[in-house]
């Protein structure tokens, strides 16, 4: 099972008495997380190719077509790229950036969580009022920055 989750990271040969656990190489550990991340950042490359591709081609035969179809593109490519460029790569950064954030942060309120949906995340710490506190692992809270 290559792959597993359960899979010891490092192989065992066995000497004359003891068992002796033998390293994985550098080159077998950048292979092995070089293969984990092209499984994700394969398809958001081809994604951005994909629209980009869409984008040219479009704008190449948009002088051919009439104001209702010019009406018809602009609606649909503005819905895709908010989809695409607004609620996904901000699904991504609010998760690769707070993970933690989301479990300490205890006074979110429900206009900053439709910010943070419609892609307005705001790149640093946030203030709500005074009434902001920050909750420690050991449950413990912090007031404002």
């Amino acid at each position: 099972m290559e792959g597993d989750i359960n899979q010891k990271l490092l192989k065992e040969k066995k000497g004359a008495e003891v068992t002796v656990a033998d390293e994985v190489t550098h080159r077998d550990r950048v292979w092995s997380e070089t293969k984990k991340m092209w499984v994700v950042a394969g398809p958001a490359i081809f994604t951005r190719f994909s629209t980009f591709g869409i984008n040219v081609i479009s704008q190449a035969f948009i002088g051919h077509i009439g104001p209702t179809e010019l009406a018809a593109y602009s609606i649909v490519n503005t819905v895709f790229l908010r989809f695409s460029n607004g609620i996904l790569v901000c699904f991504v950064t609010s998760f690769l950036l707070s993970v933690v954030w989301y479990q300490t942060l205890a006074c979110m309120s429900d206009l900053i969580r439709l910010k943070i949906l419609y892609g307005l995340w705001p790149f640093g710490p946030l203030r709500y009022g005074r009434e902001c506190r920050f909750k420690y692992l050991d449950g413990r809270y912090r007031q404002k920055l």
